[in-house]
């Protein structure tokens, strides 16, 4: 222990003061940074999630001209019903018409086979005449010619017939093959119709999604805006540097306090040893409330801390 007169012990005093305002200095402009550095973040943040809440909505909702979402599926669920309800109109039309078309070849190939009858009537009669000419020999003439006549009808009757009873097949195949592919369109259709349920069915999933999707990007929004709130607190917290400011300069006043009782005992003729003049943790007691825990490596509070004065 080294004993000292009154201009070490002020030397001492103006050392400490400054380290003390050094301190002071050097908190305030550190802290001042780094509240300038969370608004910054804070000014960040906010554009980020301004931009991307833009962009989500702009790709997913698309032009606003457009109309909602659920208008344009409603209209497009309608236009599409009404289309298959339409066509199925349309088809059970024909194949009522090729049904009856079908009937009505039915009744002409059994009327050809009534006019085949009549003709192979008349080709007897025809064959029974020639006979009767033949026994009557001159005076049978007419039977003959009679004979020829009926034959050449027949021939011709026959011919018709089967031209008509062929045209009468070829018509009911076709008809047939009509109602058989009017049934096919129908049963496309109603295939049709279902798979545009499905697909319905799946946008509408899809809608959910978005409405979902939506949702997500509204509580990220949330928990930005959460992060926002967090760093502006913090950002206040800082710049309340004030506080630890107070308690460095009222860690000043107690040094200086320290320092004068250090005086008066050099003043009535004692000593004081400059090696015990760290005065941080001197007069604790006194400031119980203001400071909470002080010596010397950790005499200055970090801003943000809970400070009691």
């Amino acid at each position: 222990m080294s004993n000292v007169g009154w201009k070490s012990v002020f030397t001492k005093i103006r050392e400490t003061v400054l380290d003390r305002i050094r301190d002071v200095n050097d908190l305030t402009e550190r802290e001042v940074v780094t509240a300038g550095g969370l608004l910054e973040r804070i000014v960040t943040e906010a554009q980020r999630h301004v931009e991307q809440t833009q962009t989500s909505v702009a790709s997913i909702s698309g032009n606003a001209s457009e109309g909602n979402i659920g208008d344009v599926l409603e209209s497009q669920t309608k236009t599409v019903s009404d289309f298959l309800s339409a066509v199925r109109s349309h088809v059970d039309k024909q194949a009522q018409i090729a049904r009856r078309a079908h009937e009505s070849t039915q009744k002409m190939r059994r009327l050809t086979e009534s006019i085949t009858g009549i003709a192979f009537q008349t080709r007897v009669l025809s064959l029974n005449a020639s006979i009767e000419a033949s026994r009557l020999g001159a005076a049978g003439a007419g039977f003959d010619v009679i004979a020829s006549e009926m034959k050449r009808l027949s021939d011709v009757v026959e011919e018709s017939n089967r031209l008509v009873s062929a045209l009468a097949s070829e018509l009911s195949n076709n008809m047939e093959a009509l109602a058989t592919h009017a049934d096919h369109v129908k049963a496309d259709t109603s295939s049709f119709g279902e798979r545009i349920d499905q697909d319905l069915h799946r946008v509408r999933g899809a809608s959910s999604f978005l409405t979902q999707t939506l949702h997500a990007i509204v509580q990220s929004g949330e928990h930005a805006i959460r992060e926002i709130i967090k760093s502006s607190h913090e950002a206040l917290s800082h710049l309340a540097f004030q506080d630890p400011a107070a308690q460095a300069l009222m860690i000043v006043d107690r040094d200086l306090l320290s320092l004068d009782e250090s005086a008066e005992v050099l003043l009535e003729g004692g000593t004081v040893d400059v090696d015990s003049l760290d005065v941080a943790t001197s007069h604790a007691e006194r400031y119980a409330g203001h400071v909470a825990v002080l010596d010397r490596d950790s005499d200055v509070p970090n801003a943000g801390d809970v400070m009691l004065f």
